[in-house]
């Protein structure tokens, strides 16, 4: 799930899962996000979540990863904490610093001064899934090293045997009167890398015998003075273009006749492009030999990559501080598929009180590359649309140390054919609950997934994006009978939220979910009555699915089922739904009458004002991806 929390920033949802169980979790309380954004590049430091997941005033102690070696980073609270699910030690950007290669081993942790006893090794991995920051999970109940497969994730790594490492180093008998914790750490391997393999699934269009061009884009610091191929005049600036014919090495160049009015001081953008070389050179890297200002050699300060912002146009940015190296998008190609490049290799620093005069740039084009970050292919892969798939009970009350599960292998699962009907359970044995569940608002979780399924029925057209890119347009159609503890509660299957929500190829049929954006959340939308979710030794879900196109189609006829199975008595079952519809829709009718009588607004002038909200936030979103050539 990738919103766990309701009342963590968004910067928060994004990563407490390596391996995509369980929704992601950073760091908890705006000012702690701040601080956290602040920090340089390779800096080690503490993500400890106080049960709140909320700010609290503490000191923390970071390090700076330079290599191989012996670190310690540090928390001290100006009050004692009872601490969350999830607490972490992190290097920010650390996959890219340190190499997705890198292990960091936990060496001694210290808790409100003391030593304690780990209960096991510690493992390294990714912890947003982009390969980006690197974490070791200090205690995190929702993570484990080893994938849904049981075999090691692909971003874990270990000094030892990876499957026998723990997420929790420490006890949940830890987690109240937390005031200080003291992390001792070893980084071994740094500056390892395993680039990953791409297909290479592109095709080379041939190329024109005349070839096509190469040349530079520019911009003063002023923006007096620029040239873009766009076909416009721009008078102050002289092109010298090349004629790209193949693999081998090209000069371009260009002249800028600047006036007093409008000098040419400093550089806004530069890069050298060749147009339409994605047609042409789809792996392409334009190696960079030389770059001179003004005819005088300029040093690079970092490693130069190939990349295009419209996927036509290739280019190598000399100079584009628009480019983020952190964001999860961000790839090219390079001839080794290293990622260590940065989009500012020429200083602009050292050129701002100087008129640019001249560029002129060399280069050498190789026609296969390889590709790293978001550049990378993922292998063709063949979808399995005959089944079977498991489908298994997530259910949560959202209170610390009761029901709680959000894994397969864990309750009675079910192997799904196809269309058909079908049940899932948890009993209280099977989740360690020693008292009767008790749903918390804004907490609770209760749905079903079919692992495997959405990604089969998207492959055959049954399961569409819509058209916020939500894979939630089906053809499925499900219907429920929800049962606690032997008894069938009320619930609505027409309020179910169907789809792929996660993006993880499951079919997930979402009952009552606060977290993954549904909208049925317990005081939303639920499809049950959640006051009931109260059992003492089972919940279960008996569905109906029909309209999948997968797999073998069977009886979905749910009545039926329950019937045959004495589930219920048939004289009541056929107009339960019904009659639930019913009073839910009176009892929403009165209730909006009340709060608009109370509030003198309508409810679709509510809603009016709820929109505006968000027509706001796209307002804000367009206006930050308008400017030209700022994108990678």
């Amino acid at each position: 799930m990738k919103k766990m929390f309701k009342r963590l920033s968004a910067a928060v949802l994004a990563s407490v899962l390596a391996v995509g169980f369980v929704p992601g979790i950073a760091h908890a309380g705006e000012q702690r996000d701040a601080e956290i954004a602040a920090y340089a590049d390779g800096t080690a430091y503490l993500s400890i979540n106080n049960s709140d997941w909320a700010d609290f005033e503490a000191t923390y102690t970071t390090a700076e990863i330079k290599g191989d070696g012996t670190y310690t980073v540090s928390m001290e609270a100006k009050e004692p904490q009872n601490l969350a699910q999830f607490n972490a030690l992190q290097v920010k950007n650390g996959e890219r610093v340190m190499g997705n290669k890198s292990i960091v081993t936990v060496d001694e942790i210290k808790i409100n001064g003391e030593k304690i006893e780990m209960a096991g090794y510690s493992y390294t991995c990714s912890a947003d899934g982009a390969g980006i920051e690197t974490r070791v999970n200090l205690y995190n109940e929702w993570n484990k090293p080893t994938d849904e497969s049981g075999n090691v994730a692909a971003d874990t790594r270990c000094t030892q045997d990876a499957k026998g490492a723990t997420p929790m180093l420490w006890g949940s008998d830890k987690l109240e009167g937390f005031q200080s914790v003291e992390v001792t750490f070893t980084v071994s391997d740094f500056g390892k890398n395993e680039a990953a393999e791409s297909a290479k699934t592109k095709v080379a269009e041939p190329l024109p015998a005349e070839g096509t061009e190469s040349y530079i884009t520019f911009a003063d610091s002023g923006w007096a003075n620029q040239w873009w191929n766009d076909g416009n005049e721009y008078a102050t600036v002289t092109m010298n273009k090349a004629t790209v014919t193949g693999e081998g090495e090209y000069t371009v160049s260009c002249e800028i006749n600047a006036t007093a009015e409008a000098p040419a001081k400093g550089l806004a953008f530069v890069d050298v492009e060749i147009k339409d070389g994605e047609k042409y050179f789809p792996y392409g890297v334009m190696d960079i030999k030389s770059v001179k200002i003004n005819g005088e050699e300029v040093t690079l300060a970092g490693k130069t990559y190939t990349s295009s912002d419209d996927q036509v146009t290739t280019r190598v940015n000399l100079y584009n501080e628009w480019v983020n190296p952190s964001d999860a998008g961000f790839g090219g190609r390079t001839l080794d598929g290293a990622a260590d490049v940065i989009p500012t290799p020429v200083d602009a620093k050292a050129y701002a009180e100087k008129d640019i005069k001249s560029i002129e740039v060399t280069y050498t084009l190789v026609a296969d590359g390889k590709p790293f970050g978001s550049y990378v292919e993922a292998e063709a892969e063949e979808v399995d649309t005959t089944g079977p798939w498991t489908a298994f009970l997530m259910f949560s009350d959202g209170k610390e140390q009761s029901w709680q599960n959000f894994n397969m292998g864990v309750g009675n699962e079910v192997s799904v054919t196809g269309d058909g009907v079908y049940e899932v359970s948890l009993t209280a044995e099977q989740v360690a609950a020693t008292t009767k569940a008790e749903p918390q608002d804004g907490a609770l979780v209760f749905l079903v997934d079919i692992d495997g399924m959405g990604k089969a029925m998207k492959s055959v057209g049954t399961l569409r994006a819509n058209d916020k890119d939500e894979l939630k347009d089906t053809d499925a159609k499900v219907r429920i009978a929800v049962f606690v503890d032997g008894k069938k509660i009320t619930s609505n299957s027409d309020m179910l939220v169907l789809g792929d929500i996660e993006g993880n190829g499951r079919f997930r049929i979402d009952i009552s979910n606060a977290y993954d954006g549904s909208g049925t959340g317990m005081s939303e939308a639920p499809a049950v009555d959640c006051a009931a979710l109260t059992p003492e030794k089972e919940i279960k879900v008996v569905f109906s699915i029909s309209g999948t196109g997968v797999g073998t189609p069977g009886e979905t006829n749910l009545d039926k089922y329950l019937e045959d199975k004495g589930y219920v008595e048939a004289a009541t079952e056929a107009t339960t739904e019904k009659a639930t519809e019913a009073a839910t829709e009176a009892a929403t009718e009165a209730t909006t009458e009340k709060a608009e009588e109370k509030s003198g607004l309508s409810a679709g002038a509510i809603a009016g004002i709820a929109c505006g909200g968000v027509a706001v936030v796209g307002a804000i979103i367009g206006v930050v991806f308008a400017t030209k050539k700022k994108k990678n």
